[in-house]
């Protein structure tokens, strides 16, 4: 399981950067990433989307058990999933040995 602390930290050292969302459809920019929320900035549209504390601890929760990066297994836990999701796997791919288990990639 990724643990929260240490993705925050993580991700502290991605702000500024601009990512595509899990599915690759979107663009978005890490404007923000501090100990109680991740900010993000979506290119298309302009608009910030938040992720609380609380949210980004569901997700990793949910990723712990399912291992996935897709969106429709986050469904009822955030609207901000293909944000979070890209973040995630960018964490395991530079830390594989802190998530075990094999990642299940969208199809």
């Amino acid at each position: 399981m990724i643990k929260i602390d240490l993705f925050i930290e993580f991700c502290k050292s991605l702000v500024g950067s601009r990512f595509k969302t899990a599915g690759g459809r979107a663009e978005f920019i890490l404007s923000s990433a501090q100990h109680s929320r991740l900010r993000y900035y979506v290119v298309s549209t302009g608009k910030i989307r938040d992720h609380t504390r609380r949210r980004i601890k569901m997700v990793l929760a949910r990723f712990g058990k399912t291992r996935s990066l897709r969106q429709a297994d986050y469904k009822g836990i955030s609207v901000n999933q293909p944000y979070i999701l890209a973040l995630i796997s960018l964490y395991c791919s530079k830390h594989p040995l802190l998530v075990t288990g094999k990642l299940k990639r969208k199809s």
